[in-house]
């Protein structure tokens, strides 16, 4: 890896690890559909804008299939479970979910592009590991109940969703545009939540803004989605197109570090000395691998 491609690794992982704690600002308000819906709404619309001023080719007749399971794998699934994960989970916890997606693409990328899963990998992986499990053991959790059980699933399947996506997104759209795919794949993903966005606005309770201002939630829903769900994809589905769905993956090894700096400032969620060593051990789990041999 260059230094231009980790610069943009680490340039996702700020902004997505951002985007946890941006939707425990959105979703006591709006709730986790809505939210999801309107995150990746104006990011089909911000793309869409940008399609039509642009010489992007969007071969949208031949690809939709492909942009279809996109934006079921990589978009409106792990997006909404993340979103109702957040309902029960502090956001710390939710980029370290997160950060168990490059497991499932090693995995995915054994399996399906028949990568191998050599010492080095397994090694930058455990490390990863090791960080997570601090992270988690001593975290500000302290009672594990059923619905922070359920809500760990969620993010452990979203992760799962990632992570094969990723490994699909290489093999077979290796030479589909990235913009492009982040366009046609919105599109539909926000097309997929619309009758459940609808039933969702619908039981909103009022009055709304308990938690939070009109004015945060606006916008911190046009960060997540203009930053978030468009640029941010963009640029990932570039690195994917580079270096492969592994590498690309390790970006969520890094989100960890961002997750908890962006709570504690913006939150005011506590830290612990477990989460400070679990996001060294993560920043060195990526550094390991992406370093020269």
């Amino acid at each position: 890896m260059n230094f231009s491609q980790i610069g943009r690794l680490v340039f996702v992982a700020a902004i997505w690890g951002a985007s946890h704690v941006l939707v425990r600002i959105t979703v006591p308000e709006l709730g986790p559909i809505l939210t999801a819906f309107l995150r990746i709404g104006i990011a089909a619309l911000t793309l869409t804008i940008f399609q039509m001023f642009s010489r992007v080719p969007f071969k949208f007749k031949n690809n939709w299939k492909f942009y279809l399971m996109v934006g079921v794998l990589y978009t409106s699934l792990p997006l909404s479970l993340f979103a109702l994960a957040s309902v029960y989970l502090p956001s710390a916890y939710l980029v370290i979910l997160n950060a168990t997606t490059p497991i499932f693409a090693a995995i995915f990328s054994a399996l399906v592009l028949k990568e191998a899963f050599g010492l080095r990998k397994l090694g930058s992986l455990m490390l990863g590991l090791s960080g997570v499990f601090l992270l988690k053991e001593f975290g500000s959790i302290k009672a594990v109940t059923p619905e922070v059980m359920l809500a760990m699933a969620m993010g452990l399947l979203a992760s799962a969703s990632y992570g094969l996506c990723g490994v699909l997104v290489k093999k077979y759209g290796s030479g589909e545009n990235p913009t492009a795919l982040t366009t046609g794949s919105n599109l539909f993903a926000s097309a997929l939540l619309l009758p459940l966005a609808v039933q969702s606005f619908h039981q909103l309770p009022s009055p709304q803004f308990i938690h939070h201002s009109a004015i945060a939630v606006t916008v911190s829903i046009f960060i997540l989605g203009v930053f978030g769900s468009a640029l941010a994809f963009v640029v990932f589905y570039g690195l994917i197109r580079e270096i492969g769905p592994f590498k690309a993956s390790l970006t969520t090894f890094l989100m960890p570090v961002f997750g908890i700096i962006w709570g504690l400032l913006f939150l005011d969620e506590p830290l612990t000395w477990g989460m400070g060593a679990g996001a060294v051990l993560v920043v060195a789990s990526t550094a390991f691998f992406v370093r020269k041999r």
